[in-house]
């Protein structure tokens, strides 16, 4: 197995789950759940999008593409509860769960599905598939990767597919074909995977991301905590500005500035881009810089998370780390499972 992983295939990946999404046919399905009918055929005011850790960076992801491109909210939610707004709206819920069998994401969906809200599942396979196929809500089984989180571009294009065929203007065809080109090209860049893993290691990452782009420092933190298993601090600029940023005023050997820049941002993000990396130098750290390609905001976003994925992984194979166990994880589903049943919470 190659220490990538997954990554040589997302591109194949990404392809895949648009074909799956577009044969899903949503807007000729109607739900009939206890004699309410629930029709996908309309304009809706906003989408949600539910799911946790791996499943659920697929809602920052779109939450960042449509911020300036359509008039609807995109509400993306990492929690069991239903917030009271959304059951009096006119939403589509995207309930999205790699395995299954999230029991946060079964919940919030079963919320959802007694309030008349209209459904779409994406999902591997478990509960969440079989409560689609008693309702028939609409459900798109995406393939199987080595583990959840390598299973990312399944979950992210099925879901974009679907709310593009409601919002034609939040993607076009040429941003979605140079989003997966940039997967390919990625796997590429070896020495600069290599170079900047080598960078970070024995050190806890401070990632400082501009706004526009947050998605792509969070899943950059998550995967150095599952890959590498290492500390990692996510500053999302212009806020860190006014927070994060003082750490440097003490000398921190333990910790490394990283920079993630692309020059899609506009002038202003640009001008505190070089401010932030001048200030940081000030103070004698010197910050990895990392310039992501690409000419649209999706190619950006799946061109970093790509690279920073693969340099978490590169940094789990110089510590010597099985980059796929995530052990304390499954030991707090076990743990919540069984605290749950005891005081009878579902």
């Amino acid at each position: 197995m190659s220490k990538y992983l997954d990554y040589h295939i997302w591109h194949e990946l990404s392809r895949r789950a648009i074909e799956l999404a577009i044969k899903t046919d949503v807007k000729n399905f109607v739900v009939n759940y206890e004699n309410r009918i629930i029709s996908y055929d309309r304009d809706f005011d906003g989408y949600v999008i539910s799911g946790m850790g791996g499943s659920g960076i697929v809602g920052d992801i779109i939450r960042d593409l449509a911020y300036d491109r359509i008039d609807k909210n995109i509400i993306v939610i990492k929690d069991f509860t239903l917030p009271r707004h959304i059951t009096k709206g006119n939403y589509l819920i995207f309930s999205i769960s790699y395995s299954g069998n999230t029991r946060e994401t079964i919940d919030f969906t079963l919320k959802a599905l007694k309030h008349g809200l209209p459904i779409i599942a994406i999902t591997t396979d478990g509960v969440l598939e079989k409560l689609c196929r008693k309702y028939n809500i609409p459900l798109i089984n995406v393939p199987k990767a080595t583990a959840p989180r390598y299973g990312l571009p399944s979950l992210l294009y099925s879901t974009l597919t679907i709310i593009s065929s409601y919002e034609k203007e939040i993607i076009s065809n040429e941003e979605i074909n140079e989003s997966i080109e940039v997967q390919k090209q990625v796997i590429n860049e070896v020495e600069l995977v290599r170079s900047a893993a080598h960078s970070i290691n024995g050190k806890i990452p401070l990632i400082y991301v501009p706004s526009p782009i947050a998605s792509v420092g969070l899943r950059f933190k998550n995967d150095l905590n599952e890959n590498a298993k290492v500390a990692a601090i996510v500053a999302v600029f212009p806020e860190s500005e006014h927070n994060d940023i003082t750490i440097h005023m003490l000398k921190h050997d333990n910790v490394i500035p990283i920079v993630v820049t692309s020059s899609i941002l506009n002038t202003e993000y640009q001008i505190h881009t070089e401010c932030i990396i001048n200030v940081i130098r000030s103070y004698n750290y010197d910050p990895l810089v990392v310039e992501l390609k690409g000419k649209y905001k999706l190619s950006v976003i799946m061109y970093g998370i790509t690279l920073l994925g693969l340099i978490s992984l590169e940094l789990a194979y110089i510590r010597g780390i099985n980059p796929i166990v995530i052990e304390p994880i499954d030991r707090i589903k076990n743990e919540l499972s069984k605290k749950l049943e005891q005081f009878h919470i579902c």
